[in-house]
């Protein structure tokens, strides 16, 4: 299995755009999503090594997408990253409690984003990508 396939759910166009353009920059393939209920249907086709939710979408919020997908045996292991505007912390509680892999608030540097992606990837599948 090739371990670089990204899955980004995000209704704001513009973050998409750029989080795909950083993250494709550093050599990821990068698969979009506008809202919860596309990324649950995208996630089983693209088989991404990781995937990034925002948690204010329409359809599905992302915090309910994180639920299922940690509530499902074939999807549980795939490391979660919440990137987000929430800056409460219960919303970071609540995505810890429903077992995010890290959390992000918006706005973010890309460099931290990078470096995140980077650390869980080392520590989920061993792989280094300095």
């Amino acid at each position: 299995m090739i371990y670089n396939t990204l899955l980004i759910a995000d209704d704001d166009p513009n973050i998409l755009k750029l989080v795909k353009i950083v993250l494709e920059r550093a050599g990821f393939n990068v698969i979009t999503a506008s809202d919860g209920c596309e990324a649950l249907e995208k996630i089983p086709s693209c088989n991404p090594s990781m995937i990034i939710l925002d948690i204010d979408m329409p359809k599905i919020n992302g915090l309910e997408v994180l639920e299922q997908l940690k509530n499902n045996q074939s999807t549980a292991k795939i490391p979660v990253i919440m990137l987000t505007a929430r800056t409460m912390s219960n919303d970071f509680n609540a995505a810890m409690e429903k077992k995010a892999d890290w959390y992000i608030s918006k706005p973010f540097r890309n460099e931290h984003l990078l470096d995140k992606i980077k650390f869980l990837f080392k520590q989920r599948y061993g792989l280094d990508y300095s």
